[in-house]
């Protein structure tokens, strides 16, 4: 997959669906490597201009005063938006411009599906 994107990327090609290659390479990781990424979150201690706690100093916080979590629910996303696939390609829009600096119609952003057959990859 990440093979996939890096190709489509070299070519100019917008995929539509980026929180779902999101999710589908978090289920590429090693137990190891999540621990790292745990590790390195945890000992996030924000910048200068950070305008928030760090994930951790929340957490902290929360388990000082005992604080449990005002809502919870274990559900993928996409049960929680009547159009998800939509959802999706406009935070994949909203990614290319906010990060990237390049305007793109969300109509123009390609599946990966297209971005796969057309590389002739199975990534």
């Amino acid at each position: 997959m990440y093979e996939t994107v890096v190709s489509a990327l070299q070519k100019q090609a917008m995929l539509n669906d980026l929180p779902g290659i999101t999710a589908d390479c978090a289920k590429r990781v090693t137990a190891k490597d999540r621990k790292q990424i745990e590790a390195a979150g945890e000992a996030g201690t924000g910048s200068f201009f950070s305008t928030h706690p760090s994930d951790d100093k929340r957490i902290k916080a929360a388990k000082k005063h005992k604080a449990e979590g005002l809502f919870q629910l274990e559900v993928p996303a996409r049960n929680l938006f009547k159009n998800f696939d939509a959802v999706c390609t406009g935070v994949s829009a909203d990614f290319y411009r906010n990060q990237l600096g390049v305007m793109v119609d969300p109509s123009k952003l390609l599946r990966v599906e297209e971005v796969e057959s057309a590389l002739g990859s199975h990534a």
